[in-house]
């Protein structure tokens, strides 16, 4: 048994020993360069590389690029055994360059593009494969379009703002050229970016080094690589020809805190049909995100905020700040606590207490359990309708929950001139009978009691603010952060209680406040009905 054993740990050793022997993958390709030739201006030429691993290892493709999108590389296995051999498909389209030029072509023009292979060969990280063509003018058939305005040398002085922007591109793609010179560019002037250097890594070589050096220390994804690549600083790197609307939300101020660096990749062409529909985004946490074309950033942006635990607010003006959007949000409450609802059934039930012939501490004492029975009924109100909304649309909700605001704001309007006729807004009827047996008990658990009946009771009567502010806060935060801002709007939701508690001091400064309630009870109606109506529309046009 002992010798099996022994035999068991020599063939494993062996083994093992073997293994790590084993060379490692080395990649050979077919062709470094190929010539098309003489080819006319609308031609689509391709030829194919074999592509062998020579080595012991399996050889990994790791990503594949080209210098213009003007050329395409389609690869068919990424992954080649030892000993295996696959295919690259090379596609030069000569067309995509018409009407991109910034003058006729009346003479062949030579053009030259790479393809760059990414690999897991140590001796050959990256392999080119160069190809080349001469492009004749007389069958060009799509006119030209009209000359582009030379572009201002960027030598690093710009005019006002800081940072830098890093462009490596191919000098010879029309299409990146036009990309940078008419739209990149001008827009990172505008958004205060002075300092431009271009550097073309094809008449270059060690551009395209340095291009990858500095791709490796700021760990970017091979697969997120394209043709051409600009750096914003460390910060923000643009892979092929990105949206520039995703350009300008990522440089807004308050855009730039909630990501440490982020990679948008969109590698496609708008010529020759080859129209972008899809961009790639990774914010260096999670999973790398593919969004339509048309998606705003703000939508990774917020999922990247959820997975760092970070708040997920898109305040992209001025009335959507922090301040302003907690200065709504407090006021709804204040605005909810004003509800003579609530003040008569305290007003009432303070009175039953000097009936009782309590003392002032024990009065105050039990005020104070009745509103914090008042404030968790509440609380739990919101925090069950604020997970539901969590689960579906939360931008629907709120604006239903708007919806439902203005509606009863216009019965609060109408309750100020017609109470009682139609519908409207008031303690609800059921269950007055039990609310009235727990207020004569009188006792400190009674109270709590009926705090809570009075909570429940009080709902439909101001509810439309709480679930308009509820829908807003689940389109707008996390829903821990939801759960802070929930807090808060029902301290000012009971703030009305707790001042006309301590101001109530004998009955007769309760008695004239009675009074006055009663005799402006439809001002109140009015004032809340209007303000309801503009809270509602204020939640509206935040998501226009």
């Amino acid at each position: 048994m002992k010798m099996l054993a022994r035999w068991a740990v020599l063939i494993v050793t062996l083994g093992t020993v073997a293994l790590a022997q084993a060379s490692p993958p080395k990649i050979e390709v077919s062709s470094a360069a190929y010539d098309f030739g003489t080819i006319a201006g609308t031609a689509q030429v391709e030829t194919t590389v074999s592509i062998h691993n020579a080595g012991e290892s399996p050889l990994e493709i790791l990503s594949v690029t080209t210098s213009c999108g003007c050329t395409k590389a389609q690869l068919t296995d990424e992954k080649i055994e030892p000993g295996q051999t696959t295919t690259l498909k090379i596609i030069f389209d000569a067309s995509s360059h018409i009407g991109e030029r910034k003058a006729p072509l009346t003479e062949p023009e030579a053009v030259t593009h790479v393809v760059y292979l990414r690999t897991n060969d140590p001796a050959r990280p990256e392999v080119e494969i160069e190809i080349r063509a001469m492009v004749m003018p007389e069958n060009l058939t799509s006119p030209p379009s009209p000359p582009s305005p030379q572009p201002s040398p960027f030598k690093g002085e710009g005019q006002g703002g800081e940072g830098l922007a890093v462009i490596y591109y191919n000098e010879a793609c029309h299409d990146c050229t036009v990309y940078l010179d008419r739209e990149l560019i001008p827009l990172l002037k505008e958004l205060g970016i002075a300092q431009i250097v271009k550097k073309d890594y094809i008449s270059e070589r060690r551009n395209r080094a340095e291009l990858l050096e500095r791709s490796t220390q700021l760990k970017v994804p091979a697969k997120l690589q394209g043709h051409l690549t600009v750096f914003l600083g460390e910060k923000i790197i643009l892979q092929g020809h990105v949206p520039l609307e995703i350009v300008r939300d990522l440089l807004r101020p308050e855009n730039k805190a909630r990501y440490e660096r982020i990679v948008v990749l969109q590698d496609k062409m708008a010529a020759h049909g080859d129209r972008p529909t899809s961009y790639q985004v990774w914010g260096y946490a999670g999973e790398v995100k593919e969004y339509p074309i048309d998606t705003p950033i703000e939508i990774y942006l917020a999922e990247l905020a959820k997975q760092q635990g970070r708040p997920t607010e898109l305040p992209t003006e001025e009335s959507k700040s922090f301040l302003g959007f907690l200065t709504l949000v407090l006021g709804a409450g204040l605005l909810d606590g004003i509800n003579p609802c609530a003040f008569a059934v305290l007003l009432f039930f303070m009175a039953f207490l000097f009936t009782l012939q309590r003392a002032r501490t024990q009065i105050l004492q039990a005020g104070l359990v009745y509103i914090a029975a008042i404030y968790l009924t509440y609380l739990a109100i919101g925090l069950g309708i604020l997970g539901v909304f969590q689960l579906g649309s939360p931008h629907l909700m709120a604006k239903l929950g708007a919806g439902l605001m203005i509606f009863l704001g216009l019965v609060n309007l109408k309750d100020a001139f017609w109470y009682g006729r139609w519908f409207s807004l008031g303690v609800l009827k059921v269950g007055a009978e039990t609310r009235d047996h727990w207020m004569r008990k009188a006792t400190l658990p009674a109270t709590a009691v009926l705090g809570f009946l009075v909570g429940i009771c009080e709902f439909p009567c101001t509810g439309g603010v709480y679930v308009g502010v509820l829908g807003l806060l689940a389109a707008q935060t996390t829903y821990l952060s939801g759960l802070v801002y929930l807090v808060l709007y029902n301290v000012m939701f009971v703030l009305p209680l707790i001042v006309l508690l301590f101001a109530v001091g004998n009955r007769r400064v309760m008695g004239q406040i009675s009074r006055w309630e009663a005799q402006h009870k439809r001002a109140l109606k009015l004032g809340q009905g209007l303000v309801m109506i503009a809270l509602g529309v204020g939640i509206l046009l935040w998501f226009v």
